[in-house]
């Protein structure tokens, strides 16, 4: 009877989740940032926000001054991807509006030497909280692209200043980094030393093994995994990734790699260590940080790098749980809406010798998923208890956890290319061609007339003529095929009315969709799409996991897409025996485990653990291509290469 009351419990924190739970994340959100955001805006945090300090505070005159920088920093840095969103509800559109204009407001105050909220930058703790808010402006693009030229000048004249502040030998060198990162981000000159020490002495230095860093030179068992290195480490590397000049990106490749198995295994530590009832551990220095304790878990969930031992639904449910706990339970907030000391409501005794007021927003980190859009699958996926819950339930469904003993840092190598240098047909022992209609009640005949190699690229022409409407599709199939690696297109698209290009993939063996189909670009009617395709038991009929994205959002700006497709972007699938990954110029569209994949007809079968080969084509009109009627041709697809690595 008590296991099946404990199950209900866990399930009846997870019976309302899904659009509610969304609400529930946001109105803890609004609980925690609003003091903070509205009194900054309105450059009174100063005179507003209470100096609370540890009983055995170490430096009170110091820590007073800065406590007002530790809650912005960190409420910045974990507020900013929902900042930096789009979309929900009206609630919540009208919400994020508001903040969007308290946070101009609040950058402005907090930067600006005239203004009364003007916060203290130099010295060792402002260190640590401009990384946290140069971290908050790395996650929320929006917020650095709406300061104006003057105000951009202060945010930058202010990180700067921390570059006097020699860091701790520890996990502060990532706050030294993390500035950097800022200034690497957008466009201006970075001290990449400060970065490649980070990077070397977390990677070849201070990675103990099963997921886990020391901090520093020694081991401490605590959270700061968590906190502060992994969250870090993951941001870093994302945006150093997208550095191409200089051969910045392919520096850290194998850094980001094994970052990458490092948070899953770390994420799945995480997620273990929620109990039923959402309480975890109480170890470490900086408990008083909440759920801050998650922010690695959270993290994870943002980046799309949760491990496929987990399902979205049950971390959402365990990261729930935890803000719940942490931020629900009585004296947690002061009657005025400030954060209290404590974990568990207001507990005094839990804070370190540098805990104020300010540390406390550490907490906000938990809500780093609201960044992700509600049709997002962290938010639309079935809700599922969290592994304790199932354990202490007596569930019979947890296997046994495994370490992770050695991390795979065996690089890519390229196995197969075509870099189309030769002008002419393309190369007959890379490419086939389909022919005449085909599928989708396209508009074009294909033929291989209408694909060649010219001055370093391939060009896929869709034409209209007496023929009616022609194209060309290329594909591998019975010449090159893989299984598992990264596959990678450098392509320019067109993205005229009707016009429908894609780059994708299809199992050998098995008839559509149970052969399984990945499409790492497809462009139709204005959204670029990142889809997967499995079987069903209805034949022809395919489950998708299907996510779509406007041009527009992806750089294009509003009625600017032409502009956007007029360059040439990077499409590539990372593709394991965990997950697979689709991205465009590093930016993840679409992320689904391998354990999602099997076909829905009962049989056990993953097509996604057998070879497929590439199809390369340009479709026109059919069923989802669009009105072809206003469209002048001929209209081109234009490829610079294609080409697949393996892990030696």
């Amino acid at each position: 009877m008590k296991k099946l009351f404990l199950f209900m419990l866990a399930m009846g924190w997870l019976a309302g989740f899904g659009q509610e739970e969304r609400k529930l994340w946001l109105g803890y959100l609004d609980k925690v940032a609003r003091p903070v955001m509205s009194a900054l805006a309105e450059d009174r945090l100063k005179e507003l926000m209470p100096v609370v300090l540890s009983r055995r505070i170490d430096n009170a005159e110091s820590r007073s001054k800065v406590t007002y920088l530790e809650a912005w920093g960190r409420l910045l840095s974990g507020i900013g991807p929902w900042l930096n969103g789009e979309g929900g509800t009206k609630e919540e559109v009208a919400l994020r509006e508001q903040y969007r204009q308290w946070a101009v407001k609040a950058v402005k105050n907090s930067v600006d030497p005239a203004a009364k909220d003007y916060m203290v930058w130099s010295g060792g703790q402002p260190l640590v909280d401009a990384s946290f808010f140069a971290l908050g402006l790395v996650r929320c693009p929006w917020l650095w692209e709406h300061l104006d030229a003057k105000v951009r000048g202060q945010v930058v004249d202010a990180l700067k200043v921390t570059r006097g502040t020699v860091p701790v030998y520890s996990n502060w060198i990532l706050f030294s980094a993390m500035v950097e990162t800022f200034f690497c981000k957008y466009g201006m000159e970075y001290d990449a030393v400060r970065v490649e020490y980070a990077m070397r002495e977390f990677f070849e230095h201070w990675y103990l093994g099963d997921g886990t860093f020391s901090d520093g030179m020694a081991y401490h068992d605590d959270y700061y995994n968590s906190y502060v290195i992994q969250p870090y480490l993951m941001e870093i590397l994302r945006v150093m990734g997208m550095v191409r000049g200089g051969g910045v990106a392919g520096r850290y490749e194998r850094y980001a790699e094994r970052m990458e198995r490092i948070a899953r295994r770390y994420a799945e530590i995480q997620e273990r260590a929620v109990n039923a009832d959402g309480s975890f551990s109480v170890t470490g220095r900086s408990i008083a940080y909440r759920c801050g304790a998650f922010h690695q878990l959270a993290e994870a969930s943002l980046m799309g790098q949760l491990p496929s031992a987990v399902s979205v639904g049950q971390v959402r449910g365990a990261l729930a749980a935890v803000m719940q706990k942490t931020l629900g339970a009585a004296g947690t907030f002061t009657d005025k809406g400030w954060l209290a000391i404590g974990l568990y409501g207001h507990q005094e005794n839990l804070a370190d010798s540098y805990i104020t007021g300010g540390s406390l927003y550490l907490c906000s980190e938990v809500f780093l998923p609201l960044g992700l859009g509600e049709s997002d699958r962290f938010w639309s996926a079935p809700a599922s208890p969290w592994t304790a819950v199932k354990v202490w339930g007596g569930m019979d469904s947890v296997r046994a956890d495994h370490a992770l003993d050695v991390v795979d840092v065996r690089p890519y190598r390229l196995v197969w290319a075509d870099e189309f240098n030769k002008d002419g047909r393309p190369d007959s022992t890379n490419w086939r061609y389909e022919h005449g209609f085909v599928r989708n009640h396209e508009a074009q005949f294909y033929q291989q007339e209408n694909a060649w190699v010219e001055g370093g690229r391939l060009i896929i022409e869709g034409r209209k003529d007496a023929k009616g409407y022609t194209s060309s599709s290329l594909l591998t199939k019975g010449l090159r095929s893989w299984k598992y690696g990264r596959f990678e297109m450098r392509a320019k698209i067109d993205v005229s009315s009707g016009i429908w290009p894609a780059f994708w993939t299809l199992g050998e063996k098995g008839e559509w969709p149970s052969n399984g189909e990945i499409d790492i670009m497809e462009y139709y009617r204005g959204m670029l799409l990142a889809n997967i395709a499995t079987g069903t038991d209805k034949r022809y009929k395919a489950f998708w996991f299907s996510k779509r994205f406007s041009v527009d959002s992806l750089g294009g700006g509003p009625g600017r897409g032409v502009d956007w497709a007029a360059q040439w972007h990077v499409w590539r699938m990372d593709w394991d025996e965990e997950r697979i990954r689709l991205s465009v110029d590093d930016k993840v569209l679409q992320e689904v485990s391998m354990s999602e994949l099997e076909n829905r007809d009962g049989k056990g079968v993953n097509p996604f653990k057998q070879p497929h080969y590439i199809i390369l084509n340009l479709a026109l009109g059919g069923d989802n291509g669009g009105d072809l009627t206003k469209t002048v041709f001929p209209r081109r697809y234009e490829v610079d290469y294609v080409r697949v690595y393996q892990r030696e």
